[in-house]
């Protein structure tokens, strides 16, 4: 059975989460717009995501891990280096 946090839950990992995911986000892609959307996908695949937290470290660790994750950036245009 897959459990999806309410949005509660989801508005209380953005304030407490948010800016770190934003920033991870601009880091990579290098463009506000695109950060934005990142930063939203993440938030909404934590919304998705139907195991718990262990705990608030490993929370903290889901979501840097999602937010480098280049699969999450599938509908986005990663800048060429």
């Amino acid at each position: 059975m897959n459990r999806i946090r309410s949005k509660e839950e989801v508005a209380d990992l953005y304030r407490r989460h948010g800016s770190m995911v934003y920033q991870i986000c601009l880091m990579l892609l290098k463009n506000v717009p695109d950060a934005e959307d990142a930063t939203q996908t993440v938030f909404q695949k934590a919304m998705e995501y139907d195991k718990p937290f262990c705990d608030p470290e490993h929370e903290k660790a889901w979501l840097i891990v999602t937010a480098r994750n280049p699969v999450s950036y599938t509908h986005l245009t990663l800048p060429t280096t």
